[in-house]
């Protein structure tokens, strides 16, 4: 937490290479992300990414991909994802990326919480077993499916990415039914 506070106050470059120089600490890398999403991070005059930007999308993009089974760096990645994906011109970078992929095998890997509880009835007790999405998997489907309604806002890539984006909405919604 203190390497990822110490980096943000330098800004985003900072943060990026501290997640190039932490790849094996999952923990550092969630705070790290955590900060990404917090940056306002501004296209250029000519309307472009950033440097600074993109070197987040593709830190983000990394890790995410590095880490698809942990599901706290899945879920903060999103919420990077989406908070640069707030920008034109970020998307334009993103959309560059293979984030569609990412974001799909993240929601389909959606995870659940099992608790046994006791039901005490006239007839006797009955054992009942709960079974509850995680934080976690809410926040992965939240951000993924916010994520896909960014990228169809336009238009021009509403059509490319419906069937993925109706497929992960169906998933997410067997999942928290059932």
């Amino acid at each position: 937490y203190m390497l990822a506070r110490g980096a943000v106050s330098q800004g985003p470059t900072e943060v990026v290479r501290l997640m190039q120089r932490s790849q094996k600490k999952p923990q550092v890398l969630y705070f790290c992300l955590a900060a990404i999403a917090k940056f306002e991070l501004h296209e250029t005059e000519m309307g472009l990414c950033s440097k600074e930007a993109t070197a987040c999308i593709l830190q983000t993009l990394k890790t995410l991909n590095k880490y698809p089974k942990i599901p706290a760096l899945v879920a903060q990645s999103l919420v990077a994802l989406v908070s640069l994906a707030d920008n034109y011109a970020n998307r334009s970078v993103i959309l560059k990326e293979e984030w569609c992929r990412l974001v799909v095998a993240a929601i389909n890997n959606l995870t659940t919480e099992s608790q046994e509880v006791i039901v005490h009835h006239a007839d006797g007790n009955e054992k009942v077993v709960v079974r509850t999405a995680t934080r976690q998997s809410c926040d992965i489907a939240a951000n993924g499916l916010r994520l896909f309604g960014v990228f169809a806002c336009d238009p021009k890539l509403r059509e490319e990415f419906a069937d993925d984006a109706i497929k992960c909405s169906l998933r997410s919604s067997i999942h928290f039914s059932g």
